[in-house]
């Protein structure tokens, strides 16, 4: 019975080498929070240059 058991934990130990993670799936893959962190601040910033430009249309009466 034992030495079904070290069978079982090599054969287990080839099993997680052979599924290590590629350099590039690390690179690429981004944890959601990341993913979301950056489109919010994309949006401020797209917003804050929109206001901007709006603001400039305005005054200058271009949007008249």
């Amino acid at each position: 019975m034992r030495s079904t058991r070290i069978y079982e934990e090599e054969y287990l130990i080839i099993i997680m080498k052979t599924q290590q993670i590629s350099n590039w799936d690390k690179m690429v893959h981004a944890p959601f929070k990341k993913v979301v962190k950056f489109d919010l601040i994309c949006i401020g910033i797209g917003a804050v240059i929109g206001i901007g430009v709006g603001a400039y249309f305005g005054a200058s009466g271009l949007l008249v």
